[in-house]
């Protein structure tokens, strides 16, 4: 052996498996889908539109779509209903779920993946009394409250800093007809 040829052994060596890099490895199914985009999620800026912004109320289909989500039922009872979610915007929408709370109070929530104004839709809601007129009508979004609050007045909402907007009826003046809380870090729009 030539003196220095023992470091150039292990120096060949690493050349070597440095190498290894360039010749392409088989991909596992999971490493596969890292490289793809995602799909981008579809616009519901023409399902999500208000009729009367500082009340809440919104346009159709919208509001045929959460008011459809709650069923009255001829014994004065309440059930969870067929949602009413028009055919262009389907794909949208997943399954929903209900949950019946101790008060009776029935929430019916169904999946979104979707956006609106730019901010991520995660679902829509509705919640009601059995024998009451009360009900409440959510929409949530994976964004920041002061971002969702921004799309919602410049929609005419006209929301304070406070988030929460109380009905113009002078008979209903403690009634809140929109609030913007954040719940499990998420932003729900909550309209009465």
């Amino acid at each position: 052996m030539k003196p220095g040829s023992a470091l150039l052994l292990p120096l060949a060596g690493l050349g070597m498996l440095a190498g290894c890099g360039q010749y392409a490895k088989p991909e596992s199914h999971q490493d596969s889908t890292k490289g793809q985009a995602e799909l981008p999620l579809p616009s519901l800026d023409r399902l999500i539109r208000f009729s009367d912004p500082k009340e809440c109320e919104f346009t159709e289909p919208m509001n045929r779509l959460l008011e459809s989500l709650i069923h009255s039922n001829a014994d004065y009872t309440i059930s969870a209903g067929k949602p009413a979610i028009p055919p262009e915007f389907a794909a949208a929408f997943g399954k929903p779920t209900s949950t019946t709370a101790r008060d009776h109070l029935l929430t019916v929530t169904v999946p979104v993946r979707g956006t609106w104004k730019g901010l991520r839709v995660t679902s829509v809601g509705s919640s009601a009394m059995p024998e009451s007129d009360y009900g409440w009508d959510t929409i949530r979004f994976a964004a920041p409250r002061q971002s969702v609050m921004q799309r919602l007045n410049e929609a005419g909402m006209a929301l304070p800093l406070s988030g929460k907007r109380r009905h113009a009826d002078p008979e209903n003046p403690m009634e809140l007809s929109a609030e913007v809380t954040v719940d499990k870090g998420e932003t729900v729009l909550g309209c009465s």
